[in-house]
């Protein structure tokens, strides 16, 4: 049993010692690997602060340019919106007075047509009141015509009734007269 456990500890003694190599043989990897990496570290970041710093350069310089040419465009379509603007005015004020015009005239227009209707109506209404009167007075002339004309007839009438009455009146006397006289001369 003794040697058994001697014979473990010294299996383990081994494998420490195995496992130590490793690690040494491992850390003398890892800490080449980490030189390397950190070296190609410090290069990449040198490298990339020059690339920047060119780069920088280079888009100033394009920047610039850039800015130049949009300054430029500015202030052309600047000149080209004043340009622009001041045709439109001029077309929105030929326009505006066209339409001013237009409306003026059609004012105009309804204002003499309406005094034109006022006066025809006027004219109407005159006409129509003269023939009224007109009507008016050829009825009133055919009324007084028929009135004078019954009134004559009338008058004829009467006077040739008085005159009949009268002469029947006579008539009727010298008959009743002359009744009397045969009744008188028979009675006597």
């Amino acid at each position: 049993w003794q040697g058994a456990a001697r014979g473990t500890r010294a299996w383990e003694a081994k494998l420490a010692r195995c496992e130590r190599f490793v690690a040494a043989f491992q850390s003398r990897a890892l800490f080449s690997a980490f030189s390397r990496w950190s070296e190609a570290t410090r290069e990449a970041s040198r490298l990339r602060r020059k690339l920047t710093t060119c780069l920088t350069r280079l888009s100033q310089r394009l920047s610039y340019a850039a800015l130049c040419t949009w300054e430029s465009w500015a202030v052309t379509q600047k000149r080209h919106r004043a340009l622009v603007r001041r045709c439109l005015g001029k077309l929105v004020k030929r326009v505006m007075f066209q339409a001013f015009c237009d409306w003026s005239e059609s004012v105009e227009a309804r204002r003499l047509h309406q005094s034109q209707a006022a006066k025809a109506a006027a004219e109407w209404e005159a006409k129509l009141a003269r023939s009224e009167r007109f009507v008016h007075a050829m009825r009133n002339r055919a009324l007084h015509g028929a009135f004078t004309q019954w009134h004559t007839t009338w008058s004829t009438l009467r006077r040739q009734r008085r005159k009949l009455a009268s002469c029947l009146g006579r008539m009727s006397q010298r008959i009743a007269f002359a009744a009397f006289s045969t009744w008188a001369a028979h009675v006597q």
